[in-house]
């Protein structure tokens, strides 16, 4: 796999992007990580990543043009479902003013669309091998900062093992973590 040299991180806290970096360091990408996150205090955080995708998927076209760029767009499903979301993004991507934009097929491009259901601490959890349920919000289900922050370097090296190319994924694994796994395979694919 040829390294990105330029990765932007699209997603709604400070926590998602915790997970997505220290993933992406297991990857081997220690620099050129730009974080686009979602202001504290100014609305909800998976509107501001929707209506900010087809700006950033802009923004990736512009730096792929002279970097090997990626874009790693992560929005929580919520009480909605991961199709949804992609169905909001695409959305997105229809109604943007920039023609590049509105003619880009995610398929054959370095985008992911990383969607936890409910949310990222769900991934955190069951990549931490505990059950969980995607019905279920354990946003509040550990204490503190801390307790998640311990979490997050073991779950960000599953799911970097999940997803190698010919890594086998657990049976019962919750969708939305399929999902994800198979995303980030696609990504390194095309990055070959």
């Amino acid at each position: 796999m040829s390294k990105p040299t330029a990765v932007i991180v699209l997603c709604e806290d400070n926590r998602t992007f915790s997970f997505a970096r220290s993933y992406l360091k297991k990857c081997g990408v220690s620099h050129g990580i730009r974080p686009v996150i979602s202001p504290r205090g100014r609305g909800c955080g998976f509107d501001y990543v929707i209506k900010n995708f087809a700006v950033q998927v802009n923004a990736y076209k512009l730096a792929s043009a002279r970097l090997h760029a990626w874009l790693v767009a992560i929005v929580d499903a919520d009480t909605g479902t991961v199709a949804q979301r992609i169905g909001q993004m695409n959305a997105e991507l229809t109604n943007a003013q920039e023609p590049r934009v509105k003619a880009i097929r995610i398929e054959d491009e370095r985008i992911a669309r990383l969607i936890p259901r409910r949310n990222i601490e769900t991934w955190i959890l069951a990549l931490n091998s505990k059950a969980v349920s995607e019905n279920a919000d354990y946003k509040d289900s550990i204490n503190s900062s801390e307790g998640w922050s311990a979490l997050i370097p073991p779950a960000s090296e599953t799911f970097y093992t999940w997803t190698r190319a010919n890594a086998e994924l657990p049976e019962g694994l919750i969708a939305s973590l399929r999902h994800g796994a198979d995303e980030m395979r696609r990504v390194f694919q095309l990055a070959r």
